[in-house]
């Protein structure tokens, strides 16, 4: 199966073009393919599914979601999993995630390697990534700054070879340093509040949203005590991480 955002949304199977239907179930679909191949919370896709809007029972709603979108994939596709769901699919066959890995790939190599990285994961950038709200423009702003990251990981590549045929001047080697070390997140060495409650942490929210749950109480606090007292039986009081572990 391959799920692509790039130009629009689409997802095409070994039988064929497949149809999701509704704004519930392409969120879901979306949040968990922008982590494809890792397990994502139940607070996670609550909050990213409803925002602050949630249901009287986001449990029951996410499984009434993944049951009806499950339908429409493989079977043994979108699976339930300790803590939350996952989609089960390379992190390749998904556009958006192939593209963020080209490019971290990239930030890691030699010029010229990351160079022909780069420009692998631009030609990736059909159109404008599709998101299914606006709930989720952090991960257009996240792919924007991929983006503008691999422009000049690739011109500095070219630049790199030109060096080497003896057309241009090098480089410095510190301005590819500085490319590399200004594309890093402030906070992507610490864990998220996510990682004391739901194992690994997934890797679709890397930057701004991190820096809402790290700072303890953000604006979907109060929707987080209501769904973990109507989805785990625990009381609406504690610390951020809190969670209960079971899936269906």
């Amino acid at each position: 199966m391959r799920v692509t955002f790039f130009g629009g949304f689409a997802v095409e199977t070994d039988d064929g073009p497949v149809v999701v239907r509704g704004r519930g179930q392409e969120a879901l679909l979306f949040r968990l393919a922008i982590d494809a191949g890792s397990t994502v919370s139940y607070r996670a896709l609550a909050e990213d599914v409803w925002g602050q809007d949630l249901p009287e029972d986001p449990r029951a709603s996410l499984q009434s979601l993944a049951s009806r979108v499950r339908r429409e994939l493989p079977d043994g596709v979108l699976l339930a999993a300790p803590g939350g769901y996952r989609l089960a699919v390379p992190r390749d066959a998904v556009d958006l995630t192939h593209f963020q890995d080209l490019v971290e790939n990239a930030r890691r190599a030699d010029p010229v390697t990351s160079a022909a990285l780069a420009q692998r994961a631009l030609d990736l950038w059909i159109g404008d990534p599709w998101i299914p709200s606006d709930a989720f423009a952090w991960v257009r702003q996240d792919l924007d700054d991929d983006r503008a990251l691999a422009l000049r990981l690739r011109d500095h590549g070219a630049a790199t070879s030109a060096a080497l045929d003896g057309t241009l001047p090098a480089p410095s080697p510190r301005s590819l340093d500085a490319l590399r070390s200004s594309s890093s997140s402030p906070t992507s060495s610490q864990p998220s509040a996510w990682s004391l409650c739901s194992g690994p942490v997934e890797r679709g929210r890397r930057r701004s949203p991190w820096k809402r749950r790290e700072r303890g109480r953000g604006p979907c606090w109060s929707n987080w005590l209501r769904w973990r007292a109507a989805t785990c039986g625990m009381p609406s009081t504690g610390r951020s991480g809190d969670g209960c572990a079971s899936a269906t």
